[in-house]
């Protein structure tokens, strides 16, 4: 065998080392893209959980039927609590809109989320807090929430 014929071979199995890493590489970073997925869904839940576990409370359950009910007639500091209530909801929403912008959330998932919010924010007092709050949020997310068919929202 000759040095050019060594050389050759030297250089194909460079190649197919090449070839190899690229391949393995692919696969990581596929697996990392599942991976921040599933982390996505993951913090996405947790925050509706941790928002919705709030009510469980008496208190803050009777504020949420009165001022989703009747916002006017809620007093000057339960109007106060429930605006700062209602903020953990809406800021849920904006950030499951934006991980399902991004393809972090599926189709299926998102449906959920997005009936549910349709649901809530038809409710007088929610169209009251947003009224007051929509431009804290950005002008992408208060374009999608206008645009909103809404919904009815029943606890019967």
């Amino acid at each position: 065998m000759n040095w050019e014929a060594i050389g050759a071979i030297g250089e194909m199995i460079g190649a197919t080392a090449v070839i190899v890493s690229l391949a393995y590489l692919g696969i990581q970073i596929r697996n990392q893209n599942v991976e921040s997925r599933i982390a996505s869904v993951h913090d996405v839940l947790e925050g509706f959980r941790t928002e919705i576990s709030a009510f469980r409370k008496y208190e803050l359950a009777e504020l949420l039927g009165k001022g989703s009910v009747d916002y006017e007639a809620l007093s000057d500091t339960e109007k106060i609590q429930f605006v700062a209530m209602i903020q953990g909801p809406l800021r849920f929403w904006e950030e499951a809109y934006y991980q399902h912008r991004a393809g972090r959330l599926s189709a299926q998932l998102w449906n959920g989320i997005h009936a549910q919010m349709r649901d809530f924010i038809s409710t007088d007092g929610l169209q009251k807090v947003w009224e007051l709050r929509e431009h804290t949020y950005s002008q992408e997310f208060r374009d999608y929430v206008a645009n909103i068919e809404l919904g009815t929202y029943r606890v019967k």
